[in-house]
């Protein structure tokens, strides 16, 4: 039991998560207030990266739901990789709820080690779904 505890919090160390805030595109958006252009919806999430809401595009069936309109500001604290369990890159940020009336912290999926999903504060003129291609980023990403 000890050994998986270990293991557990071995996975989840800082040492498993690099800042990409400093990268493009993140670095667009990374220290700014964006407006969604999408509506997008919070749902209540308490794991690894602590007790956030995360954004999605569609509602979650048997989660609450917090619905954000079209232009509502998002603040992006920073953008990392963490690789303790399954790579993938995560937006942090903070915006003020108003279902809840009160700012919270959110976070938003924005893809893994080779491609990213548009998120909803960037403009339609991007793919759904784009590969990774600075190279800067690809390096260190592959100095994993």
């Amino acid at each position: 039991m000890l050994v998986l505890c270990g293991a557990i919090l071995l996975g989840c160390s800082s040492d498993k998560i690099r800042d990409l805030s400093g990268h493009p595109p993140f670095n667009a958006y990374v220290g700014r207030t964006v407006h969604l252009l999408e509506p997008v919806y919070l749902m209540y999430e308490d794991f690894w990266t602590g007790p956030e809401y995360g954004i999605s595009t569609a509602p979650i069936t048997g989660e609450e739901n917090y619905p954000l309109r079209v232009g509502h500001p998002i603040y992006i604290d920073s953008v990392k990789l963490n690789l303790a369990f399954t790579p993938y890159l995560l937006a942090h940020g903070h915006t003020f709820v108003p279902a809840l009336g009160k700012e919270m912290p959110v976070h938003f999926y924005w893809g893994d080690l080779k491609v990213l999903d548009r998120a909803p504060w960037e403009p339609k003129t991007l793919p759904e779904i784009r590969t990774i291609n600075d190279p800067a980023l690809l390096r260190s990403i592959q100095t994993i």
